[in-house]
């Protein structure tokens, strides 16, 4: 099988071509040895098998970030088994793409080019020039639109022909520099300057090829955009309005495909309850414990599919970059800089590729603070959380054009960037200075996205959330169910007693599932931990929520589900469930108080031990991942205190 590899600058649109080559069919995967994700796919032509490998996007040979440095390594250990180096370069800015370019056509292997985006240049004037520079280059350029399902057959043709191709140029040769393999392995000072020397050649090189054939740029509308969404004020309320807009649309857009998958799963519990024997305990695990509980967390993939599919459209239109440029003087004054929004942004659709993301942040210090303060953003775990106590807070039907639950999720998710800014001010006061870093960030074009892109990538993230998830839930659900079915023989014995002689009221039957809970292992779990989490205004059954929940946040929900469906009957609605929920003195358990002190607590807890575990893998050690999860555990449980007692 062949082996073909895509390179090229951040934004270029690589991973758009290797989408298509690979028919939106892949598979992340690390780097061998390394936490470092590649994309990998394979195509097939003219029965020829092909695998395509997408590194990250790169600027220069020479490694300024992790992520950077492993790819460069990739290359230089597999450059013997390369058959093909495609490099990706936007059409439009192809001398500023071209210095990586010339950097890797130093080690001389067989290469071609993809002149990407020429549906934006004039290509009457662009295609003279551009074969004017395949020709000095001696390198096949491909011009070529990703945006185009119609150009796949000339793309796929065109890899297959140069797949055989032998590396002849040597317009970037010089035998006044060491070998380019030499420049990247030693890091002396003198070396350091025969790296910049090789870089001042290769600009001169680049210099005189683009005197000669310029590809024209259109640039005057993505100049008239910056100057208004990178104003220094106006582009700041442009963030907050998108910001804003995106969660008022949120919560109504989801709404009705939500209702139709609670329908859903209460006609599958009814029917399996239907066809199973009633008293078998292989019914109530399947009815009230395996159902509920991923009913609880499924039923919110239409949010969470919405929120990957906005997150990509602004990335997919240049927006994201913009927005880093934007707050990069603001990140700086906190300890971090504008690169840090990157896995800020991230951490919205899930923490772990988000603290990943970090790696392109060369500062040490600056990476560290901002993978330590990424958990704080509300990630798509916590959405299902939010929504269920949000749907607490308003029992009418939200008829007003603002919608109140969105107003509430637009200021958990403020208030999770502002305490983010905040500890990372506090960190970096407490951690030592490295060396300073300066932001280097691309700035694409602005372009419509590429739709099935955006698509594919939503839902692509929604089914690893949903396996990912969906697997914990299944086995929480599991033993949740055994804990809360059975519990000490001589209590669970005389609950049954106790109510075998009284009516089979309705009342009697929720009243007898409630104290068998109450008795059950589970009840006696969270009795041990109640007095600690009382004064926040929980209760038992809310504190074994908590203790599961540190599998994975949405398992809180389906913790709750499955509770509430063994102490009951019937296949209500888990918000239905909770807002009926009564303590022992009658008083309801969700009031005012608890549902903010929740709020609070699940907006600032780290509880995703996978987050952990990436921590861990990141830094190399436990010591962050243990302070990360100490000061948000603090910093959780006294504000949602404090919460809980000033409004009681």
């Amino acid at each position: 099988m062949g082996k073909i590899v895509l390179v090229g600058n951040p934004n270029c649109g690589k991973t758009s071509v290797f989408n298509l080559l690979t028919g939106l069919k892949s598979k992340v995967s690390n780097l061998s040895g390394t936490t470092v994700e590649v994309n990998k796919g394979n195509l097939e032509v003219n029965n020829q098998q092909f695998e395509i490998v997408d590194l990250p996007g790169t600027y220069s040979i020479y490694p300024n970030s992790n992520e950077e440095e492993e790819s460069i390594n990739f290359l230089l250990e597999h450059k013997d088994d390369i058959d093909l180096l495609v490099y990706v370069a936007d059409a439009n800015q192809l001398f500023r793409n071209f210095l990586f370019l010339g950097q890797l056509l130093s080690l001389k292997m067989p290469t071609a080019i993809i002149a990407n985006m020429w549906d934006k240049v004039n290509k009457k004037e662009a295609t003279r020039d551009l074969d004017k520079i395949q020709e000095e280059l001696g390198i096949p350029i491909l011009p070529f639109s990703a945006r185009s399902n119609r150009e796949l057959p000339i793309l796929r043709k065109f890899i297959v022909e140069k797949s055989s191709l032998k590396p002849k140029t040597d317009y970037f040769m010089t035998k006044d520099l060491p070998a380019m393999e030499d420049l990247i392995e030693h890091t002396s000072d003198t070396n350091q300057v025969d790296r910049s020397n090789h870089t001042l050649f290769i600009y001169k090189c680049l210099s005189k090829l683009f005197d000669k054939n310029s590809v024209p740029v259109d640039s005057d509308r993505t100049y008239k955009w910056d100057k208004v969404l990178l104003h220094p004020i106006w582009g700041f309320v442009i963030f907050g309005i998108v910001m804003f807009l995106m969660f008022q649309i949120l919560f109504p857009l989801a709404e009705f495909p939500m209702q139709a998958i609670d329908s859903l799963f209460q006609r599958l519990a009814d029917f399996v309850g239907g066809q199973l024997p009633a008293d078998s305990m292989v019914t109530s695990l399947i009815v009230k414990g395996i159902i509920p509980g991923i009913a609880g967390v499924v039923i919110f993939t239409p949010q969470i599919a919405l929120l990957f599919l906005f997150l990509g459209i602004l990335e997919d239109t240049g927006y994201v970059s913009r927005i880093s440029f934007l707050m990069d003087s603001t990140l700086r004054k906190v300890g971090l800089n504008g690169k840090s929004v990157i896995p800020m942004v991230g951490g919205f659709a899930c923490s772990i590729p988000a603290i990943m993301s970090a790696r392109t942040i060369g500062n040490k210090k600056e990476r560290l603070i901002t993978m330590l303060i990424t958990p704080l953003m509300a990630c798509s775990a916590r959405l299902s959380v939010y929504t269920v106590l949000i749907s607490l807070l308003f029992v009418k039907e939200d008829n007003s054009i603002l919608s109140q639950r969105g107003l509430v999720f637009f200021a958990m998710y403020m208030f999770g960037i502002v305490v983010a800014l905040i500890a990372s001010w506090l960190l970096s006061k407490r951690m030592k200075n490295t060396n300073s870093d300066f932001m280097v960030i691309e700035m694409p074009r602005y372009r419509l996205p590429i739709w099935r892109n955006v698509r594919s990538q939503a839902w692509q993230k929604t089914y690893q959330f949903i396996k990912g998830a969906g697997m914990v839930i299944f086995v929480v659900s599991i033993v949740l169910w055994f804990l809360a079915s059975f519990g000490p023989k001589s209590k669970m014995e005389a609950v049954s007693a106790k109510y075998s002689a009284k009516p089979q009221t309705e009342q009697n039957i929720r009243l007898q599932n409630a104290e068998k809970l109450e008795n059950s292992f589970a009840g006696h779990i969270g009795k041990v931990i109640e007095p600690a989490i009382e004064p926040l205004g929980y209760d038992w059954k809310i504190g074994i929520a908590l203790i599961t929940s540190f599998a994975a946040r949405e398992v809180f929900v389906g913790t709750l589900s499955t509770i509430y469906a063994i102490e009951g009957e019937g296949n209500e609605r888990i918000v239905s469930r909770l807002r009926k929920a009564k303590r022992q003195d009658g008083k309801p358990v969700y009031t005012l108080g608890t549902i903010i002190s929740l709020l609070l607590f699940y907006s600032l807890a780290l509880q995703c031990m996978s987050t952990l575990a990436v921590m861990k893998k990141e830094t190399g050690t436990w010591k962050w991942p243990l302070l990360q999860f100490l000061y948000m555990g603090a910093l959780a449980y006294i504000l949602a205190l404090i919460a809980y007692q000033t409004i009681v």
